[in-house]
């Protein structure tokens, strides 16, 4: 028997640990879509549920192979699978996920329809086939002067490229490269960042081993500290608390950053009042714009995956004093194509750096009038270093 069809904006196949992991984060970024799980099995879990013989454990350590939004806590790092699963069936209770999950569902066909602009799927269940049909956000994809429905999207073999914006691996010759090696090495890395910026950064002390990790939670002053490890994005890996907090929930695999606090209640005048940061994005020499985010309420990180609300800001907006640190920053990479932002924040000790970003992602025109000049500017800049 046929049912349905029941709409979605996203269907995620699987209820694994992946399949998990993509229904957090999508709920979290993107709280407006509407997503359904479908999994074969008549529980969640993956591969955690198929296999059950005895002694089945993780071959990686679960502190680095679990959820960055929710950290594993058992004392064993080389857990059982039983364990494993309690842990993916936690997750999912704590946010939210059984609502999603239409378990027995093994997916047969998946068809686009560029009429209706959506997918359909057609999938088993012990009772006959279920339809689902997609919304259709995913139906267009965007060449270089025109919006086209996927499978219409024209594939060019050997392309020869104008640049590249470069966001890791790309080691082609004889072509302009938006963000190459050294810039991406610099802004990546945390570390880096310090030892070439560290005057513009509150203390920070690199920390190889335990032994260290432990001198400078020691020593750096202020009831709060900061851990971070060194590559990381979107405040993840980023552990702001009391010294038995982040003991608590912070990695001890090293190298790690320990950080002097710092606090930004004074806000930015005439811009935002209290906990904030300051974004500042540039195109090569250029300051374009920037936005400022205001962490959600109990969070100190303001990025949006952390819950953070942003107002966007024309250039001339951005205060002169982080306008004169950036651009001593930017001077840094001056023979280099670049477009990427640099992080400050108003302190009670003057502007500071937090951290640069090699990787910006794009706003929306219909965000602001702030967030469209941006585009615009970083269209042609693009254009300016196109041979």
């Amino acid at each position: 028997m046929s049912t349905g069809p029941e709409r979605c904006d996203v269907v995620i196949v699987g209820a694994g640990l992946s399949g998990i992991a993509a229904a957090v984060e999508l709920s979290t970024a993107h709280p407006e879509r509407t997503f359904l799980m479908l999994d074969q099995r008549e529980d969640l879990g993956g591969t955690w549920d198929l296999f059950r013989y005895p002694g089945i454990r993780s071959d990686s350590d679960m502190f680095t192979l679990g959820y960055s939004f929710k950290p594993w806590t058992n004392e064993q790092s080389i857990a059982s699978g039983a364990a494993i699963l309690d842990y993916l069936r936690d997750t999912a209770a704590e946010y939210g996920l059984q609502s999603h999950l239409r378990l027995g569902r093994r997916v047969r066909r998946v068809d686009w329809s560029s009429g209706s602009a959506a997918w359909t799927l057609e999938v088993d269940t012990e009772k006959g086939t279920e339809t689902y049909l997609g919304q259709g956000v995913f139906k267009t994809a965007y060449t270089a002067d025109k919006k086209v429905p996927v499978p219409e999207f024209e594939v060019v073999h050997d392309l020869k490229a104008d640049l590249v914006l470069e966001k890791g691996g790309f080691s082609g010759k004889d072509i302009v490269v938006i963000n190459p090696d050294f810039v991406n090495h610099v802004a990546e890395s945390k570390s880096e960042t310090y030892k070439h910026f560290g005057k513009f950064q509150p203390e920070t002390i690199i920390c190889d081993d335990h032994a260290e990790y432990m001198a400078a939670l020691e020593k750096l002053k202020g009831e709060l500290v900061v851990v971070k490890e060194p590559v990381s994005s979107g405040g993840e890996s980023v552990y702001i608390g009391s010294r038995a907090e982040v003991k608590a929930s912070a990695p001890e695999h090293y190298p790690l950053l320990v950080q002097e606090f710092m606090d930004t209640s004074v806000g930015i005048e005439g811009i935002t009042d209290g906990i904030h940061d300051l974004r500042i994005k540039l195109c090569g020499n250029r300051i374009i714009g920037g936005m400022v985010r205001v962490p959600a309420p109990g969070e100190y990180r303001a990025n949006r995956k952390q819950g953070g609300k942003i107002k966007h800001l024309f250039a001339e907006e951005i205060p002169a004093e982080a306008v004169k640190i950036a651009m001593e920053i930017d001077h840094y990479f001056a023979k280099y194509p670049r477009f990427y932002c640099i992080d400050l924040a108003n302190t009670t000790n003057g502007w500071k750096l937090i951290e640069l970003n090699h990787k910006p992602g794009l706003s929306y025109d219909h965000e602001s009038p702030a967030a469209s000049s941006v585009n615009e500017k970083i269209a042609e800049y693009l254009i300016e270093v196109c041979p």
